[in-house]
């Protein structure tokens, strides 16, 4: 594996959150202390439960654990670009 680029992502106030590049692929890393790996394990979770409505819109899951004294989440990296123009019915906004 070798990372090309390696930058931190701001909008979290958690995690710290990552976009790295490398030889095999993007991905979205986030990390935390060790004790706040449940956190990751729900958010694997939920994630794989939106996965089986709204797939086109769900990054994919690579993995999460721990390394030495911290927890982390990997994902597939979702580039910014067009979003899906039609949204399910149960999530639509309201028309102001």
């Amino acid at each position: 594996l070798e990372i090309i680029e390696f930058r931190p992502l701001g909008g979290g106030n958690i995690s710290r959150a990552f976009s790295v590049k490398t030889n095999l692929g993007n991905f979205f890393v986030k990390t935390n202390r060790i004790s706040l790996l449940d956190m990751f394990d729900k958010e694997v979770k939920n994630l794989e439960l939106l996965k089986k409505h709204i797939p086109e819109n769900i990054p994919e899951i690579l993995g999460f654990g721990t390394i030495e004294q911290m927890s982390f989440l990997v994902l597939k990296l979702v580039e910014a670009g067009k979003r899906r123009t039609t949204t399910p019915v149960a999530v639509q906004r309201p028309d102001y």
